[in-house]
């Protein structure tokens, strides 16, 4: 029994000693995860676009890279990731470790508006890490010089006075421009018929010609027409009048109160990524945003830098999702 109790007491002690080790070690180990999360970066950091090379997403994220890379002391490698509408950069960010080496530039196409439209998602938008809001930009309803309208008013009142007689391009189905015509006609109580071309590229040419007399496309996308007066802009979708046309109306100074519609891009890290690294690469990239050359590069693509806490950014997916859930069910859209 002696001998037995000895043992006993000797294991006893060991698994004491065991535990107060461990015990002791919690403060280094902590301060070791804190101290990785303060060097970060030690590596080259993977930006993944869901956007093809020279597209206004793709040159706002060299622009960015160029920057962060010189500010935080590691390359920062853009990779192109084009396919299913962003959605394959999406779920790769999903699957990425959440250590600040893998995120993404998106704009809410892939991580909004798809579910909405009930296209599946591998993940829930939601346990995204939001980084920053990057810039804002518009949809811009054009229309061909030979159409005798100069408002989103005359528009209306044309629409109202011969129903289903216009028609407006679009990029695509399902296209934040596409949407934007539906939240339109919803909320102006009207028509219209949608006529969706593949791309913005496609509806420029056809526009000029005769071929469709209106469109909804993205502002940036279509500067070079306006600039040339070749195409007429007489709205657009923000809350406030764009920095790159200044004289042209909101659609909800032309009646539309609220209508608010805007072609944001934002930088997302995976879920869960440490507080401290999201900090660090938000106020990296306000300060970028604030850089007068970087903003003269992103305003010539008719991107407005503005930049924004984590949180505000999150606000603005949840409150993205509630707008075009609504938008896709009132106007009983639907893409397998």
């Amino acid at each position: 029994m002696h001998i037995h109790c000895q043992k006993t007491s000797g294991g006893s002690l060991f698994l004491a000693r065991t535990f107060s080790t461990l015990i002791a070690l919690l403060p280094v180990l902590s301060f070791s995860a804190s101290a990785q999360n303060a060097a970060y970066p030690v590596q080259p950091i993977r930006l993944l676009v869901g956007f093809p090379a020279g597209g206004a997403g793709d040159g706002l994220a060299r622009i960015l890279g160029e920057h962060l890379a010189g500010n935080m002391g590691q390359p920062v490698v853009v990779d192109n990731r084009v396919g299913a509408g962003g959605k394959i950069a999406a779920e790769l960010l999903s699957q990425a470790a959440p250590n600040g080496y893998t995120l993404m530039l998106t704009s809410a196409a892939p991580i909004i508006v798809a579910p909405a439209l009930g296209q599946k998602l591998n993940f829930s938008p939601s346990t995204l890490s939001p980084v920053a809001k990057l810039t804002d930009s518009m949809v811009v309803l054009l229309v061909n010089p030979s159409l005798k309208i100069d408002s989103v008013r005359d528009l209306i009142a044309m629409a109202k006075a011969k129903p289903g007689s216009l028609s407006y391009a679009s990029p695509g189905i399902g296209t934040v421009p596409h949407l934007s015509g539906e939240l339109m006609q919803s909320m102006a109580q009207i028509k219209m018929v949608h006529v969706p071309y593949k791309g913005t590229s496609a509806i420029m040419p056809a526009q000029i010609s005769g071929e469709i007399m209106l469109s909804l496309v993205p502002l940036g996308a279509a500067m070079t027409q306006i600039r040339a007066k070749r195409l007429k802009p007489i709205g657009v979708t923000g809350q406030s009048r764009s920095v790159t046309l200044p004289e042209v109306a909101t659609f909800s100074e032309s009646g539309l109160n609220g209508f608010d519609v805007n072609m944001w891009y934002g930088m997302f890290a995976p879920g869960k990524t440490p507080t401290a690294i999201i900090e660090k690469l938000n106020l990296q990239i306000l300060k970028t945003l604030q850089i007068p050359s970087v903003r003269e590069r992103l305003l010539n693509m008719a991107l407005e830098p503005s930049g924004s806490a984590p949180e505000q950014l999150g606000a603005l997916v949840l409150a993205e999702e509630k707008l075009w859930a609504k938008v896709v069910k009132d106007a009983k859209l639907k893409i397998d």
